[in-house]
């Protein structure tokens, strides 16, 4: 529930999801929630505790989930580890209500990523196919999609805001760059 704490203090005030200290700053994308790439599940649960949900993927992995809440909503945080690699990547989940709401998350996600990543270059996506709905209510209904990625060149991590299709929520990726998913990764 601490880590939360953090992350809804990032969502109001200060870059969202902040990973690094300003000292650690120039290193870019070095893990999720202040848990450092390669982490063992030991050193995730030292950090944060008890997890709500814990479980096998199908790649014989595991994921850690985190339940608290940010800018008055239930947000799920997801660490999932390699069996021998540890931590190689991290989800927030953050649901949005109706009107505009998806567009505030999604602009406050990414000022935040710019924040904590200057120097890394966005890539930014987005389409609608029907266009008699608003942009939110359209992606809800699976007929519109909105990402903005970085990538460090250098090491290949990265960190992806999206909307997500067809559901109500913003997904925050972040990803090492040595992480290979298995076709039944999420």
């Amino acid at each position: 529930m601490k880590f939360l704490v953090g992350l809804a203090l990032s969502l109001c005030s200060t870059p969202l999801l902040a990973q690094q200290s300003a000292a650690r700053q120039e290193s870019h994308i070095m893990g999720f929630l202040l848990v450092p790439w390669g982490a063992p599940a030991s050193d995730v649960a030292a950090a944060y505790g008890k997890p709500f949900i814990e479980r096998l993927t199908p790649d014989s992995s595991s994921v850690m989930i985190y339940k608290d809440a940010a800018l008055g909503k239930p947000v799920l945080s997801l660490f999932y580890l390699d069996r021998a690699g540890g931590l190689v990547r991290g989800v927030s989940s953050i649901p949005y209500g109706p009107g505009s709401e998806c567009e505030t998350i999604m602009r406050q996600s990414e000022e935040s990523i710019l924040r904590i990543y200057p120097s890394l270059q966005p890539v930014e996506e987005r389409a609608r196919q029907d266009t008699t709905l608003a942009f939110c209510d359209a992606a809800a209904a699976g007929k519109a999609n909105w990402t903005v990625s970085w990538v460090d060149p250098a090491s290949g991590n990265s960190v992806q805001v999206a909307l997500v299709p067809g559901e109500r929520r913003v997904e925050i990726t972040y990803q090492s760059g040595a992480f290979h998913p298995s076709p039944s990764t999420p």
